[in-house]
């Protein structure tokens, strides 16, 4: 053999053996990719219509915690009957258990939900009884201790609302015209109930900044049918909506497709994350609306 070749092999042999980890040492393990993190807050604002539509309703936002969630997606559940804010689920990645809470929420019953898992907890951060009570007399108070219940929930944050018009489902029949009326009058109604979604321009500014500052995103989901109405704290959550990255979405033609959107909107943006030059105004303006 030559020398020139024998010299050459030897070379190649001294490099191979350089780069093979030494014997009992293994190579080091790969990094396994974390798991994006989501947090979501869906709050049903009871009733949700009549027998059919709740429980169409229940039956696509099960599917979608049962199909579409995310490893690392926590949600929480919650519900407002007009009078009282009850949250039926904490925070969990428990797909089971968060289906026994939506069951019961999008029907008013109450629902004693396990304890919050990872992704914090909603619970821990409401004020105490009298206090909660005292803040959540209306619906901006609603989502104002939502938003600051939230804040040490893990990644961007939704909080989906679903309801028949803000305060449309607690009228009685040929009731809505002088609902409307009532409201864009400054005048105040004979329902304790209703009163609670009047609009307020003196409490939209903190409702907005509460949402803000918690990097919260609003997606009020509207399951109102008459689509020749549309009472008047619509235009106010379609503002919040705006000014908070999300959207306000009437007429709902398909839950399950609207989920998809909220999530793909949770993929696709940083926490907080604002539309440009959107949430300015107060507590009036026109209705835009998603259609999905």
């Amino acid at each position: 053999m030559p020398r020139t070749f024998r010299a050459a092999l030897g070379v190649t042999l001294f490099l191979c053996c350089a780069w093979r980890p030494a014997r009992g040492q293994d190579a080091p393990p790969s990094q396994p990719a974390a798991l994006p993190e989501r947090s979501f807050i869906l709050l049903f604002d009871y009733p949700a219509g009549g027998l059919h539509q709740i429980e169409d309703l229940s039956a696509a936002v099960e599917g979608w915690i049962a199909a579409r969630l995310l490893p690392g997606d926590a949600v929480a559940v919650a519900s407002y009957y007009g009078c009282e804010l009850q949250v039926q689920q904490d925070f969990t990645r428990d797909r089971a258990a968060l289906t026994a809470a939506i069951a019961d929420a999008v029907r008013g019953r109450v629902h004693e939900g396990r304890p919050a898992g990872a992704g914090g907890s909603l619970l821990a951060r409401l004020p105490a009884t009298e206090e909660l009570s005292r803040r959540t007399a209306n619906f901006y108070g609603v989502l104002q201790v939502l938003a600051e219940a939230s804040s040490g929930a893990a990644g961007r944050k939704s909080l989906l609302v679903f309801s028949k018009g803000f305060g449309r489902s607690h009228l009685g029949e040929g009731d809505s015209a002088s609902i409307v009326h009532a409201a864009l009058s400054g005048g105040l109604l004979g329902s304790p109930i209703q009163e609670k979604y009047l609009t307020d321009r003196h409490l939209y500014e903190p409702t907005l900044r509460a949402l803000q500052a918690a990097g919260v995103s609003l997606y009020p989901v509207d399951l109102a049918t008459d689509y020749r109405e549309t009472y008047p704290l619509a235009g106010v959550m379609c503002q919040l909506a705006a000014g908070t990255g999300g959207r306000y979405v009437y007429p709902v033609t398909s839950v399950a497709s609207l989920l998809d959107r909220v999530s793909a909107d949770a993929r696709a943006e940083a926490p907080g994350e604002q539309i440009a030059g959107a949430g300015q105004a107060g507590g009036g303006g026109s209705l835009a609306t998603g259609r999905e």
